[in-house]
């Protein structure tokens, strides 16, 4: 399945942007299976979301792009209900944004970057989290943890028993390893919890894995059925203090 990306993007950085994520998927797939539109108005942007199932979209919206103009914040909450509805699976959504735009594209589930013309805040990220093809859920990964357990799924997230709480820190280590998904809303999700239970989480299960042979293999084990399941690619979980 091609990889299917879309931009808008008027300041013009076309070939800069395309070559960023040609160069990081071509180590993964052929340049023939990335699907690259760049648009340089919104109108054409909004044209081609249409064509639905995009797995990355980039926007670059600078202030000068909402004062005088006739796009506001209310235009943008639209924008983004219609990003959503036509993205695949999961979303990697990015935004290059001005300080006094920040909060806003955060608060709608994009990840903010620096001006477009720095390209290393998106090469980072693409290092640190690889491009999922087939993207797992986070309901997908809590269905497989607590099928696996035997635990009823609908209490996981919430009771504070120790197999339910072992669960828990397993699910959200899979998470961070298979989702693009923040801290926060890993947190969210499972049980509404702060971002740094899911750093605590996630360490927990890699200090146990160094000790517990039995319990690294049942990790690995689940880590096989998501990846042959939704051919996800794992992005490397490092401890965080």
């Amino acid at each position: 399945m091609n990889k299917k990306i879309l931009v808008f993007d008027e300041d013009g950085f076309e070939e800069k942007l395309k070559y960023l994520f040609l160069t990081h998927f071509q180590r993964k797939s052929t340049l023939s299976e990335i699907d690259f539109v760049y648009t340089g108005s919104i109108e054409d942007f909004e044209k081609n979301l249409l064509r639905g199932d995009w797995n990355v979209v980039i926007i670059n919206f600078q202030t000068t792009f909402f004062i005088g103009g006739d796009y506001g914040l209310n235009e943008l909450c639209t924008l983004n209900k219609k990003i959503n509805t036509c993205m695949a699976n999961e979303r990697m959504k990015f935004a290059y944004a001005s300080d006094g735009m920040k909060e806003y594209f955060s608060a709608l589930g994009f990840l903010v970057l620096r001006k477009v013309t720095d390209m290393l805040s998106l090469r980072e990220f693409l290092g640190s989290s690889p491009f999922k093809g087939n993207l797992v859920t986070l309901e997908e990964i809590l269905a497989i943890v607590t099928e696996r357990q035997k635990l009823p799924l609908d209490q996981v997230r919430t009771v504070r028993k120790r197999p339910f709480v072992n669960a828990r820190q397993l699910a959200m280590y899979l998470s961070r390893k298979y989702t693009t998904k923040t801290l926060v809303q890993i947190g969210e999700y499972y049980g509404g919890r702060d971002h740094t239970t899911v750093i605590h989480s996630s360490n927990a299960v890699l200090d146990e894995m160094d000790i517990n042979e039995i319990f690294r293999d049942e990790v690995n084990y689940l880590s096989e059925v998501i990846e042959n399941r939704y051919g996800c690619t794992p992005c490397v979980v490092k401890r965080r203090s």
